[in-house]
């Protein structure tokens, strides 16, 4: 390799990111009943995410099949999946 002595391309974009920003959180924790992170103050608060939402899996069946009347088709169950508020 005659230029394996080069900086790699990406190396040479780097630039320092300022000085330290102080977080809102000291430690994230795991909820043993929910197994979901969870953000702790400096006074061992729990911090709420606020606006952040959640969603749940909804499950529906819709028929389809028919045809279009001289040959129809068998009946099929399809599963429509939609994401939902908590």
């Amino acid at each position: 390799m005659p230029n394996s002595h080069l900086t790699p391309w990406g190396l040479t974009r780097m630039r320092p990111l300022g000085p330290p920003v102080e977080v809102g959180h000291v430690e994230v924790r795991l909820d043993p009943s929910t197994q979901c992170g969870v953000r702790i103050d400096r006074a061992g608060r729990l911090i709420e995410a606020g606006k952040h939402g959640t969603n749940r899996e909804q499950k529906r069946s819709q028929q389809t099949g028919g045809g279009d009347g001289k040959n129809p088709q068998p009946p099929d169950d399809t599963e429509i999946i939609e994401y939902v508020p908590d």
